[in-house]
Order: C-alpha cells, then sequence, then structure tokens
C-alpha cells in the first residue's frame, strides 16, 4: 500500500501543479485539491498513449512529460513565497485526501480479480518492456488507461494496482458533485447541506448495494468511466469553462480522455462533445483549442491501431473507423455557419437517433429484444443493484416530466439517455447477447451512468429551492 500511496501522490502532485494554470485554485481551493489526482491521471494517460503510438516504449515518458507541464505551470503562475506556502498547504491536503481514501477502501475491500482482470494485468505489464508492440490484438481488447496503470505498477514494484484508479475515479465523482451544486444550488449555505446530504445518501447506498461496493475493489476500468463521464458532464454544464485559453485546453482533454478507459470510450467522449458544441458560443479559434486537445491523442493512438489493422474482442479497424468519424462530427458541426444551428439542437438529435436506431434493432433483431430485456432485469432484480435503481430511476423519471426545468436539461437529457441508449446498442450489435448477472458488460457499463443520474436529481432539487426572486438575476459559480 505504502508503493502505491507514493504512487497516487507523484501523480496528485503533477495534477495539482497543472491547475495552477487554470482558474480554480482561485475560483474554489476545495476543487484544485479534489481534482488534483484526476487530472494528474488524465495527462499522465494522454501522454503515454501518444508516446506508445509513436513506437516511444518507456512506461516513464508519460510521467516525464507530465512533470514538465507542471513545472511550466507552475512556474508561469509564480507570484511570490507567500503564495507558495499557501499553495504548498493546499498540496498537502491533497495528498492527505488521497492517501486516507487510499487506506481506507484498502482497509474496507478486498480485491476483485477476474479473468478480464489478469488480462489486463498481463498486458499492461508487458508495456515498456521488449516484447511490447502495438501490433499486439490486446490493446483491442483492454483500455488503455488502465493498461497504463499496471505498466507503471511495475516500475514501482507493485504486482497489480486495484486502489489507485478507484480513488482517482472518486474524487472525480466528488468533483462533478461540487461543480454541479455551485451551479445549481443558491446560497452557498445550501449548497453544502446538499453536497453534505448527497454524500451521505451515497455512503448509505453504496454500504448497502453489493453492485456499488464491489466497484471500489474491482480491477477494470468501471470506477474510472464513471468518474470521468461524471466529470465530463459537469464541464459541459459549466459554460465559463472555455472562456480562457487555457480553460478551452483543460476542458478538452478532461473530455478527450474518456476515449482512454474503455473501448467503447470514443463513443462517449462522442456525447460529451456534442454536449459543450451546443452551446452557440464558441469562436471558431476556442473550437479548434477544444477540438485539438479533445481529439490529438485519441486520433494517434487509436489511429495507430488502425494502421496495425489488428481486430481484438471489442474493436476492429472498422469500428476505430466509424467511432473517429462519429468523434469529429460535433467539432465539424460546430465550425460552419451553415451547420452551426444544428450543432445547438445535436444533443435533441443524437437522442432521438439513438432512440430511432435502437427500435429499429429491437424490431429486427432477436439479439437486441434480448440484450434490452436482460439489462431491464440486471437493474432491478438479477444484477446485484438492490433498491438502487428502484429508488432512483423512478425519482429521475418523475422529474424528468414533472420537475422544474434546469438550465442546459437537453444536456443532461443527452448524456443519461444517450449513454443508455449507447450500452443498449452495444448489446444489439455484439456477437452474443447480454446475460444475466452482476458480471455481465451490460450491467457493469450501466454502473459509468449512475452517478450522472444522482447528479441530475441532486441538479433537480437544487433548482427548485432557489427562490423565484433570485432565479432570475443569479449568477451561477462556475468553477472550471
Amino acid at each position: 500500500m505504502i508503493r502505491e500511496i507514493l504512487l497516487a501522490s507523484v501523480l496528485t502532485i503533477g495534477g495539482f501543479g497543472i491547475l495552477l494554470k487554470s482558474k480554480i485554485p482561485e475560483k474554489s481551493p476545495t476543487l484544485w485539491t479534489i481534482l488534483s489526482l484526476p487530472v494528474g491521471v488524465a495527462f499522465f494517460t494522454v501522454f503515454n498513449a501518444i508516446a506508445f503510438a509513436l513506437n516511444i516504449n518507456n512506461v516513464l515518458a508519460g510521467l516525464f512529460l507530465l512533470y514538465a507541464v507542471a513545472i511550466f505551470c507552475a512556474a508561469s503562475t509564480y507570484e511570490g513565497k507567500q503564495n507558495l506556502f499557501k499553495q504548498f498547504g493546499a498540496l498537502l491536503v491533497a495528498l492527505g485526501m488521497v492517501t486516507i481514501l487510499l487506506i481506507v477502501v484498502s482497509a474496507l475491500v478486498s480485491p476483485i480479480l477476474t479473468n478480464d482482470s489478469y488480462a489486463i494485468l498481463l498486458t499492461g505489464r508487458s508495456i515498456g518492456s521488449p516484447i511490447f508492440t502495438m501490433d499486439s490484438p490486446l490493446l483491442n481488447s483492454y483500455p488503455m488507461m488502465v493498461l497504463n496503470f499496471q505498466a507503471i505498477g511495475e516500475i514501482f514494484g507493485l504486482d497489480y494496482i486495484v486502489y489507485l484508479p478507484v480513488v482517482t475515479g472518486l474524487l472525480a465523482i466528488a468533483g462533478s458533485i461540487s461543480i454541479v451544486s455551485d451551479t445549481y444550488f443558491s446560497p452557498k449555505r445550501n449548497a453544502r447541506i446538499a453536497i453534505l446530504s448527497l454524500y451521505i445518501i451515497l455512503g448509505i447506498f453504496w454500504i448497502t448495494t453489493w453492485m456499488l461496493r464491489s466497484q471500489l475493489g474491482y480491477l477494470n476500468s468501471h470506477m474510472l468511466m464513471a468518474g470521468f463521464y461524471s466529470l465530463g458532464l459537469s464541464i459541459c454544464i459549466s459554460r465559463d469553462s472555455v472562456s480562457q485559453t487555457f480553460g478551452s485546453l483543460f476542458s478538452g482533454l478532461l473530455i478527450g480522455v474518456v476515449a482512454f478507459i474503455r473501448l467503447e470510450g470514443l463513443l462517449f467522449m462522442a456525447l460529451l462533445l456534442f454536449a459543450i458544441f451546443s452551446h452557440g458560443y464558441f469562436s471558431k479559434k476556442q473550437i479548434i483549442k477544444l477540438t485539438a486537445a479533445a481529439l490529438t491523442a485519441p486520433i494517434i493512438w487509436f489511429g495507430r491501431l488502425l494502421i496495425e489493422g489488428n481486430r481484438g474482442d471489442i474493436i476492429s479497424p472498422k469500428t476505430i473507423i466509424l467511432m473517429l468519424t462519429l468523434s469529429l462530427m460535433p467539432s465539424l458541426l460546430a465550425t460552419f455557419k451553415f451547420t452551426k444551428q444544428l450543432s445547438v439542437l445535436m444533443p435533441q438529435v443524437v437522442t432521438i437517433g439513438l432512440s430511432v436506431i435502437w427500435s429499429f434493432y429491437l424490431l429486427t433483431s432477436d439479439k437486441a429484444v434480448e440484450s434490452s430485456l436482460v439489462i431491464l432485469s440486471n437493474l432491478f432484480a438479477t444484477g446485484y443493484w438492490g433498491s438502487f435503481w428502484w429508488t432512483f430511476g423512478p425519482i429521475a423519471l418523475v422529474l424528468v416530466v414533472f420537475g422544474p426545468r434546469i438550465r442546459d436539461e437537453n444536456v443532461w437529457l443527452e448524456l443519461t439517455a444517450g449513454g443508455t441508449l449507447t450500452v443498449l446498442l452495444l448489446g444489439a450489435i455484439r456477437t452474443n447477447p447480454y446475460r444475466i448477472g452482476w458480471g455481465d458488460s451490460g450491467n457493469r457499463m450501466i454502473f459509468h451512468l449512475a452517478p450522472i443520474v444522482l447528479l441530475y436529481i441532486f441538479a433537480k432539487i437544487g433548482t427548485s429551492l432557489i427562490p423565484e426572486d433570485d432565479s432570475e438575476n443569479s449568477k451561477v459559480n462556475r468553477t472550471i
């Protein structure tokens, strides 16, 4: 555990330094400490993906680049010794938070290693060794971020890394909660009470729900995906995230890293890009910067896999071309004047389009029907979700119909309904349909959407609590 804490600290310090260049430290020091580890992990993953794709077979390459950027950000924002002491204090808080979470999670939950976990472990440990090549079919079967964790783990003398990805995902979810509360709750006292209440509810369900509890010790990428997808959503509803040059790059990279968390991550990244570009206020310069930050590394990584031409268990050259094309569409629609209005409507278009495609599969494919019925069975009976979806599913549906309209409601609906439809469509087109049980891939992918369903309910409640005389004139605190 000491070595895993050391690795987590190294990544946290890197992320902490990079965040100095953003507006987060001055707007929300708490969010700064929470997001330090997720940001460090995101940059480390992106840099290593580029390095490996360019035949730089050294796991430390991403770490060196992470610290090079962190040092540059720290040096360019240096404002004297007094400010340096404050920053050092915030860094100690961030490191302490990460250390405590690692110790608590490892003490409460034993590691869960499945066949996929062992394959991830062996493939990740091969990276950086002479036997590693980019033409390995296993790179088309397991996601880059979790492989990267196992690769760097060997450098730090770890047999495997389970809890660091879990804590990274938890902190990304915590950061999302902070952003959403600041966006939809007013005054701040209400936001603090709401955050505390949400953590209590989350804690109760996490303790009593096996499907949630198991993710705390599962060697896979589901906690990472749940965390970064919810963080991507919070960026999409925080409009000031692109008001500054570094804001555009920072936001784009945190959205783009979703592509490396799951092999179908490109599809979820595309949903996020459709959502963020639905805001019609982007200049061409901002679109170019955000697109470059989001898509450069995925294009390089998946482009290299495409060139190698291998077919894995999950993706093939054809699916890579399709997913990359879908990922480029949001930026292209937002760039040109004659398609810009369509870009504003894309959350609705995407949701309706996915619904139509799914309905077509239901009418023409028995596998689609079987997979959809299995998803329903797992959610409410056989997937070890307990009362989670029985509780929050109906609440979310009622609030969609009868709840107050919230800002960027179309974005919320696209990323929740669109994410769910994506999971259903993946079950419709796969060789074998989803299966009953907690270990089914569809059941595990639904976990990615659980945090944003809770955040949607959270945002609805916050909007309903804002006094009517404040709702028109209040300016929400947008932190990213």
